[in-house]
């Protein structure tokens, strides 16, 4: 769930079988030509997913989404989300949450 009311499916990346998950794992979202991409802070692709509908239709103008609006979506809806992870016989819940530092560096980088 993102920000606790958006339902979301993640699709593991072949990638994440060999992370290492620590109490808290911070990411960096990313949108792409081919979608919506969750990375380690070392860049390995960890899941991927299709943003929901809902989100879409709250920030959406004349059918699209700026680089600003999609930036704004990931500060509001997934600075922080919890996820069930299977690796092996195991299932935990697992903490992520959005890398600052990144996120500082993009949000600089289109000139804020």
């Amino acid at each position: 769930m993102f920000n606790g009311s958006f339902p979301v499916f993640l699709s593991a990346s072949r990638s994440m079988e060999d992370f290492v998950f620590r109490d808290e794992n911070y990411v960096r979202i990313r949108v792409g030509e081919a979608g919506w991409s969750i990375e380690s802070e070392a860049g390995e692709e960890l899941f991927t997913f299709d943003l929901p509908e809902e989100i879409f239709n709250k920030y959406q103008r004349s059918g699209g989404l700026t680089r600003r609006q999609l930036l704004n979506i990931k500060d509001t809806h997934m600075s922080s989300f919890h996820v069930f992870v299977s690796q092996g016989d195991d299932l935990k819940l697992v903490s992520f949450k959005l890398d600052r530092n990144w996120f500082r560096q993009v949000s600089r980088n289109l000139g804020n």
